[in-house]
């Protein structure tokens, strides 16, 4: 009997000793950047809870204002959805003609209603895909002109080998090549008040006032945020070789204070007043990380660092592998002073080894008593 308590104690303390020395899942708050699908989002939050990685929505940090699609945008983008699927049945099926009618519509949704996160990237690959149904019909012209639109928004934009054909692909290479020799704008933007966000595009390059050199002549999308103010949107057509000057007023919101910490701002490039403002809401609600993802690249800001880490590059499911891998760090204490006593003299030492050999010399006295003794309280000299 007291055999088997001395065992359940031992694997108590043992339990309890690796219990609190286990590392718990890191807690990881995910931003994506407004130019990118919404597939990225599933794609990573799916491998990170594969993964076992503690994922923090954003709804459920009340301090933070995140954008909410109203009932308007939501119908729009199933209008634009279903435009998108119908056009992609028909170019399977060889219904070229309409493929394009399905794809001229979703263009013209695209081009009017661009305020909503991956909008920038629908309307891009809406005139990839027209490119490719004109180039079906060998209309060329008309192919090269909806590349060009795609490539003004995103010059870098990369093809998937898999999904478009090598001789679409080499059109496409071709038109990119044409568009850099083409010559540059130039774009000079102010605003009141001044420190606005400036996002080309859906990627964001400086805050007012500035000016932006080599821009691409052709049509793009311009958004200009403040914080306490509603948020600007224009769609601009710039010429080769010119400058177009922009001097906005933004209109003061009023049902946004201007100390709103919005999911937007938290980025590498922010304040450090906002920065200082990110780390006690994460520091406030335990959450270890907070990941951006873009196109080319992850930001990951580490809260018990209190700064963002160096960027991950790449794409694909290598690129999440690395993310894993940096969101398992674990942070190494600060080292304790250690003592010049040797480790035989500490008083630790024999009063662990006191201890033992008091508890097993117990242990073994009572295992030696016969059961009988024991039970009837019979005690023999």
């Amino acid at each position: 009997m007291w055999g088997q308590y001395l065992r359940q104690s031992v694997v108590y303390f043992l339990g309890l000793f690796f219990s609190t020395h286990a590392i718990a899942a890191p807690r990881v708050l995910v931003l994506v950047e407004q130019n990118e699908p919404s597939a990225v989002r599933q794609e990573v939050t799916t491998f990170l809870l594969e993964n076992k990685v503690a994922l923090v929505p954003e709804d459920g940090l009340p301090e933070l204002k995140i954008d909410v699609l109203d009932s308007e945008t939501k119908n729009r983008l199933l209008q634009l959805e279903a435009l998108r699927q119908s056009a992609e049945e028909r170019f399977l099926d060889f219904d070229f003609v309409g493929a394009e009618k399905n794809y001229l519509q979703a263009r013209e949704i695209g081009e009017n209603f661009f305020t909503y996160r991956g909008a920038i990237e629908n309307l891009i690959r809406i005139y990839i895909k027209l490119g490719e149904v004109y180039g079906q019909q060998e209309r060329f012209d008309l192919r090269d002109v909806e590349l060009t639109k795609a490539l003004v928004l995103k010059p870098q934009r990369e093809l998937d080998k898999a999904e478009f054909a090598p001789q679409f692909i080499a059109d496409f290479e071709k038109v990119r090549f044409d568009l850099a020799h083409r010559g540059y704008a130039i774009l000079n933007i102010k605003s009141v008040p001044e420190g606005a966000k400036v996002n080309l595009n859906g990627q964001h390059l400086c805050e007012t006032p500035c000016v932006l050199n080599s821009i691409l002549a052709g049509v793009h999308f311009l958004n200009i945020e403040a914080q306490g103010f509603r948020p600007h949107w224009q769609r601009i057509e710039i010429a080769n070789g010119t400058m177009l000057p922009l001097n906005l007023s933004l209109e003061r919101d009023a049902q946004e204070a201007e100390d709103v910490l919005r999911a937007v701002d938290l980025r590498r490039d922010a304040k450090a007043p906002v920065q200082e403002r990110l780390l006690a809401l994460m520091q406030k609600h335990q959450v270890d990380f907070v990941i951006r993802l873009y196109a080319q690249r992850i930001d990951i800001f580490q809260t018990d660092m209190a700064q963002w880490q160096s960027e991950l590059v790449g794409r694909g499911r290598e690129r999440w592998q690395s993310l894993l891998e940096r969101l398992k760090y674990v942070k190494v204490e600060a080292p304790k002073e250690t003592s010049s006593t040797p480790w035989y003299g500490h008083w630790s030492i024999p009063l662990g080894v006191g201890l033992g050999v008091l508890g097993a010399g117990v242990g073994t006295y009572f295992l030696l008593q016969e059961p009988n003794d024991v039970i009837h309280g019979d005690i023999h000299p």
